[in-house]
């Protein structure tokens, strides 16, 4: 390649990193809400969640992404409007209200009410399986798989109801304003379940995935 062609080459080569290599967003680095408040100057933080039960929010997003949805304590401004279970609602929390206990707690200066339809919410199977503890006696663990799988392992305290009976969960679940958890193998017969009971009504149905990425001990 003569010299001319060279440096006619290269320049090419530093116009296209210059103008498209160099503009792309930086990737936001995922943090737990905790660690992410306490490092901001800002003295307010805008959180999402869903209303769980009592003032127990399912937290789905921050200004950061979160490593994993997470359970949150809130108190609502004086006078705000009580959301139903299942709610999606949005707040501005106070940061020197934020609590570092299991669940966090904190106070809110500011909400709005998004939506008060049922809402597509999933998180690891693991994570899931440490918030039932933090959730009390409204609460169930479904089991979307056969009869047999069941028997051969399952998480203690689930519920077996096979995605293919998922009409009768009445049966388990009478009141639609608990919180149901669902699992399968590998997540595809929870997805469905989850989507099936959604559309019967009931307002709080978290997926958690499958088996396949279980780090617990199951029973028989």
């Amino acid at each position: 390649m003569r010299k001319y062609e060279f440096q006619a080459f290269y320049a090419k080569i530093a116009y296209i990193y210059k103008h498209c290599g160099q503009h792309k967003p930086a990737k936001q680095e995922e943090t737990d809400l905790f660690n992410f408040f306490t490092k901001s100057d800002d003295k307010t933080l805008e959180v999402e969640g869903v209303l769980l039960f009592d003032s127990r929010y399912f937290i789905t997003s921050a200004k950061r992404p979160l490593k994993s949805p997470e359970l949150l304590d809130i108190n609502l401004p004086a006078g705000a409007e009580v959301p139903s279970p299942g709610s999606r609602v949005r707040f501005q929390i106070q940061k020197d209200s934020l609590t570092k206990t299991k669940p966090a707690q904190a106070t809110a200066v500011e909400m709005e009410i998004i939506s008060e339809e049922p809402q597509n919410l999933s998180v690891n199977i693991n994570t899931g399986v440490e918030m039932l503890e933090m959730i009390p006696e409204n609460s169930h663990l479904l089991d979307a798989r056969s009869e047999g799988e069941y028997a051969r392992g399952h998480i203690a305290g689930a519920t077996l109801l096979p995605v293919q009976e998922i009409d009768k969960v009445a049966d388990v679940v009478p009141d639609k304003s608990d919180v149901i958890m669902c699992y399968c193998g590998s997540g595809s017969r929870s997805a469905t379940a989850a989507n099936k009971l959604r559309k019967m009504g009931y307002k709080i149905v978290i997926q958690l995935g499958g088996l396949n990425s279980y780090t617990g001990k199951l029973v028989s």
